[in-house]
This record gives C-alpha cells, structure tokens and sequence, in this order.
C-alpha cells in the first residue's frame, strides 16, 4: 500500500495551492461545519437569516458564501464530517484539504480489498490512484463527494464478504453523505441474500444520522434546497440539454418538465431492469452500480467535473473504464477560466461530451470485432 499512498500524497501536493474559488462549495461546508459546532442546526434557517448576528460576523468566508438564501443541501453525516473538520482545523482550507485526502486514502485501502474479492489484478488500481483528476476535484476545488464514496466502497466491501448487517449500515451512510446512493438501493436489495436485514440495516442508519438533525426543524427542510437544485439547475446538460431542445423544437409545452419527466422514467426503467436481473455475480453489480451511476451523468440536466467521483474509483473494478476516464478530463473544460453560465456555452459542451462518445464508440466497435473473432474462432 506504501508506493499508493506515496503516489497518492505526492498528487495530494500538486493540487495543494489550486484557489478553489471555481466553486464556492467549500465555503458552504465551512460554513456548515462552523454553525453545527456552534450548537445551530444547519437545517432550521439559511445563512441570511444569520447575517447581522455573530456567527456570520465571526465568519471569515462570508463573503464568498453563495446561496445565502437557502438551507443546507448536504445531508446530515456530511454535517457531522465539517463539524469535525471545524473543530480540528477551524476555518483552515488546508484543513479541509487534509480531511477529504484521508477519505481518498481510505478509498485507495478499500479498492485495493475490492479487487482481491473480485480476482481482479491489483496492478488495475492505479486507474485510480493515479487519475489525477480525482484530486483536484476532491482536494484542488475541495468538493466533498468522495466522502459518499468511500462509504459507499466500504457498503460493497462488506456486501461481498456476505457481512450483509455492516454494508448496510455503511449505505446509510453514505446516503446521509449524499443522496446519490439512494438510487442504487433497490439494486443491492436485489442482491442481498437476506434482503430483510440489509434494507433494515440501511434504514437504521440513516435514520440515526437524521434524529439529532430534527431537533428545531422540519423533516422538509431537509430537502427543500435539494427540490429547488432538482427542478431548476441546468448545467453541461449533454443529452438532457439535447432532448430539451428538441421537444422546444416540436413546441412542446414546458420541455425541460418534459424532459425531467422522461429522464426520471428512463432512470427508472434502468434501475427495475437490472435489479431484475437472473444473472447475480459481484462483477455484474458492480457493472450495474456504474451504468446507473454513470446515466445520472450522462442524462441529467446538471453535470459539474466533480460528480465524475461517482464513477471513478470503480474504474479499476470494471472491464471498459476509459470513457469514464476521459469525461473526468474532459469535464474539466466546463470551469476552465471561470465558472457562472460557462457550463451553457455550446463549444465548452462539445469539448466535454464529444471525447466521451468518441470513445464509448470506439470500445463498442472493439467488442463486436472481438467478439465476432471469437465466434469465428470456435466455429
């Protein structure tokens, strides 16, 4: 593990300095983190609401602080991680930086195991430990999204060591991390040998990590900016952005409702299919866990270079990372030289999005020549 954890400082160094002004998420998880040590539920009113008190008076990121007019959007253990990065480090960026390069390390560690119960060549870790892409989302920008990840990592760690009880407290928690992994639980029921006490297990901890949150708030203010970011936002939009603008062609009323709509439906069908499924192997979920992953990418309205931390540390556990690999690149042109209406401008959209089909083409092309050698081979 010491050549990777090597590697993994001496990238850690590289993107040390990066400003992370690009995007202000950093500020809000300072924010966040400061308030909840303070005794303040970070749920129970926005950060407006606080201007001309103390707290905000005390805060020396306000300034730089977006969305003043909503409530947090990161669920509670992510509440609990900036708190702790808070009283550690106080409003230290370098802080920060320090917290989430642990959950990379801790990433590194759980893949590594990953591999071993996949029989997979460990060697194929390096696709991750060294994409440096990775950390200049994670500690370059500081984004918090690998915290989801590594409990995610762990939860399928667990899952495949048939410790069903222990995976799916570490679902909840990644759930309580963000909700993103919400749309991989009917999957991994699918899976569980005793569905019973894997969906319990999960429920249990994200209930837990939701209780002491509730105190002086409402069970909707949880979610409340979460419904304003998932009606509104639209950002890199690759093939929602393309069937927007086709059902505005067709004068269709409310496109991007229309658009939603669809997407939603096709996610859903997505996800019945493959927890469906007859054919169970720990290599099929996984596969299954990227392509639902990799189509909340590929088909939302909203895409941001540090949301391809949801596919990419399964890139040394699949058979065909690079399409993945190269939208990480690739995606970094949506805040090259700034970050406000960039991700809309069509030419910054092309650069993302082109690479990635262009490759994903390519790989298929090379499977069906490949497969088609081996039909004729056995013939």
């Amino acid at each position: 593990m010491a050549r990777y954890f090597i590697f993994a400082l001496i990238a850690f160094l590289l993107f040390f300095r990066i400003n992370p002004n690009l995007d202000h998420d950093v500020y809000l998880y300072q924010w966040e983190g400061y308030v909840t040590a303070s005794g303040v539920n970070p749920y129970a009113a926005p950060p407006n609401d606080y201007s001309n008190t103390s707290l905000a008076i005390k805060f020396p990121y306000w300034s730089e602080l977006q969305f003043k007019e909503y409530r947090s959007i990161y669920p509670p253990v992510s509440q609990v991680i900036f708190m702790l990065n808070y009283l550690l480090f106080g409003f230290s960026l370098i802080g920060m930086r320090i917290t989430f390069f642990i959950f990379i390390l801790g990433s590194i560690w759980v893949i590594k195991h990953i591999l071993i119960e996949l029989k997979i060549p460990i060697s194929r870790i390096w696709l991750f430990v060294a994409n440096l892409v990775i950390y200049y989302n994670v500690t370059g920008t500081i984004h918090n999204d690998i915290l989801m990840m590594f409990f995610l990592l762990l939860a399928i760690l667990f899952f495949f060591r048939k410790k069903e009880l222990l995976s799916g407290i570490f679902f909840g928690l990644a759930i309580g991390t963000k909700y993103v992994p919400i749309f991989l639980l009917p999957l991994f029921v699918s899976y569980a040998v005793d569905k019973k006490k894997f969906f319990v297990s999960v429920g249990t901890s994200i209930s837990i990590s939701f209780l002491p949150f509730l105190i002086n708030t409402s069970p909707a203010n949880f979610f409340q900016t979460l419904v304003v970011y998932t009606d509104r936002w639209t950002y890199t939009p690759g093939v929602f952005g393309l069937t927007q603008k086709l059902f505005s062609a067709l004068n269709f009323a409310s496109p991007f409702l229309i658009t939603k709509i669809l997407f939603w439906l096709v996610l859903f069908i997505l996800i019945v299919f493959l927890s469906l499924k007859t054919k169970k192997t720990k290599k099929s979920l996984i596969e299954s866990s990227v392509l639902i992953l990799g189509f909340l990418l590929v088909a939302n309205s909203v895409l941001f270079p540090w949301y391809l931390i949801w596919v990419l540390p399964f890139t040394p556990l699949i058979k065909n990372p690079w399409p993945w690999i190269v939208l990480g690149f690739s995606s970094l042109f949506i805040t090259w030289g700034g970050y406000g209406q960039e991700g809309l401008q069509l030419w910054r959209q092309l650069l993302v999005w082109i690479p990635f089909y262009l490759v994903l083409l390519i790989s298929f092309i090379h499977e069906r020549i490949k497969s088609r050698h081996n039909y004729t081979d056995a013939e």
